[in-house]
């Protein structure tokens, strides 16, 4: 048994290394480009049957001229992205209570514009809302769309100023003075409900059921079992159209964490400050950091038991020597008191 010893820490040990072999790719992508838009987005606030100016421009820093169409489109945001689509694209034809493209004319001349190299286009359109308009947020793009395919615009996002099925957008967000409907909630808060190791990804979706866009302000906040507050992130500051739900990700606390957590997410917004809540726990324990000390502790036991059979044997071995000697002293003893001759009294 202690010949095979060796041979089973030395499988131990090499067992330490292959649990901690994790492999973490990366990747990384950049983007530039020449046309761009501004501003790639604008508020216009407006009382119904008013007119009003909105004014966009198109540049071109590239060196050559570009050629292209200039348009009107309703938009919506189509996934929990925030990704946008223009209505008047193929299966986007539905009707939105939110669209507002049929209240702006393009003036005349600039359907069709030419942009020079290193130069830029404005175009001024009038905007002109019904009487019977209903208050809360209105959505368009004016876009430009060229004849030919574009570079990759050099300032962009996901709601304005991004090449969408070949154009490049700025969008407005028009306000229709009167009485809006505020309406957001919390649909998913959640958390992995066991983790080895952290940070824990954080979860959170707000869906906004009003008549107006709203960008909810806030923090995530992390408790450990004793109600410490161990980690806050901020909530990303984004905009979440009506009848659209948007998705928010944090990355919580540090690598090794033990024991039961609790993470909270508090949020404002709209015009009133209306607050949204949620919480949820879980539960972190490093397993494989559990299992190399469990195993460390085994190597330990098992070198020590060596050690101490080892000693214990020789131990063994000088006390039979010791008493092999005694006996032999006690069988001298006997021998020389023997031959020793006795005095008579």
């Amino acid at each position: 048994m202690i010949k095979k010893l060796p041979i089973f820490l030395t499988a131990l040990t090499l067992s330490l290394f292959f649990i901690f072999s994790i492999v973490k790719p990366s990747t990384s992508l950049a983007q530039s480009g020449f046309l761009t838009v501004a501003p790639a987005r604008q508020i216009v606030e407006i009382d119904p049957g008013d007119t009003t100016s909105i004014s966009i421009k198109f540049l071109n820093q590239g060196v050559l001229p570009i050629a292209g169409d200039i348009g009107v489109a309703d938009f919506l945001v189509i996934d929990n992205m925030g990704t946008v689509a223009f209505q008047d694209l193929p299966k986007m034809q539905a009707p939105s209570p939110y669209a507002a493209a049929s209240w702006v004319k393009i003036p005349t001349g600039y359907e069709k514009v030419t942009i020079s190299a290193e130069d830029k286009v404005t175009i001024t359109l009038k905007m002109t809302v019904p009487e019977d308009a209903k208050p809360g947020g209105r959505y368009f793009g004016v876009y430009f769309e060229p004849n030919s395919s574009i570079p990759t615009p050099i300032k962009s996002d996901k709601e304005a100023g991004t090449s969408v099925k070949s154009r490049l957008a700025g969008l407005v967000y028009v306000r229709v003075a009167g009485p809006i409907s505020e309406n957001a909630s919390i649909i998913k808060f959640q958390t992995p409900t066991f983790i080895e190791y952290g940070p824990v990804k954080v979860t959170s979706e707000i869906i906004n059921r009003g008549s107006y866009h709203i960008t909810p302000k806030g923090q995530v906040v992390l408790y450990d079992w004793l109600g410490r507050r161990i980690d806050v992130k901020a909530l990303e500051e984004t905009n979440i159209f009506p009848d659209s739900s948007r998705i928010f990700t944090s990355e919580m606390g540090k690598q090794l964490m033990f024991g039961k957590f609790k993470v909270e997410l508090t949020a404002t917004y709209g015009e009133t400050g209306q607050v949204l809540t949620a919480s949820a726990s879980f539960f972190a324990f490093p397993i494989r950091v559990a299992l190399v000390i469990l195993l460390s502790i085994i190597i330990l036991i098992l070198v020590g038991m060596i050690i101490w059979k080892k000693v214990k044997g020789r131990q063994s071995k000088l006390e039979l020597k010791l008493e092999e000697e005694i006996h032999e002293l006690e069988e001298l003893k006997d021998k020389v008191s023997d031959n020793i001759p006795q005095v008579k009294k």
